[in-house]
């Protein structure tokens, strides 16, 4: 297997091994707290082994088909998944992923690092008011979703 050879062949053991911790740490706070590995994966790749962030974050995109769709899977078996929810989200995360990867591509390195790590606030805020304001759900049927929070959903 020649490509093995010439991917893990050119990097030295201890990066071999940060890849592993950070697609493990990745993949563990991904599932137990709900939010994406790339949260982990792309400040990792750039501050740890120093790579740009717009290689962290091709990286990053690269696994995501993969895990969505185990994962998609897993919720699907256990009747988890709104139908309903997803054919309204789904077109507006189509059209924010077309639009931010062609913008990151004429963003600067410097600028994505910011509007990443204005992101990552984002994230740890909405993260903390959910687990400060947690309310027990009834499981009442499939939640309401507008055209607008779908919007909203699909494109973050």
């Amino acid at each position: 297997m020649a490509w093995l050879d010439w991917t893990i062949g050119s990097l030295e053991v201890w990066q071999v091994l940060s890849l592993l911790g950070i697609g493990l740490v990745a993949g563990m706070l991904g599932g137990m707290l709900g939010i994406g590995g790339g949260v982990v994966t792309i400040p990792m790749l750039t501050l740890l082994l120093g790579h740009y962030i717009h290689v962290a974050q091709a990286a990053s995109m690269i696994t995501t088909p993969f895990v969505a769709t185990a994962s998609a899977l897993a919720h699907h078996r256990e009747r988890a998944v709104c139908i309903g929810v997803v054919k309204r989200v789904a077109p507006f995360a189509c059209l924010a992923i077309l639009v931010g990867v062609t913008a990151s591509i004429w963003t600067s390195n410097t600028w994505l690092q910011v509007i990443f790590g204005i992101f990552l606030l984002y994230v740890a805020v909405s993260n903390w008011r959910k687990l400060v304001g947690r309310k027990a759900d009834d499981g009442k049927g499939e939640p309401r979703i507008t055209m607008g929070r779908a919007a909203i959903v699909g494109l973050t």
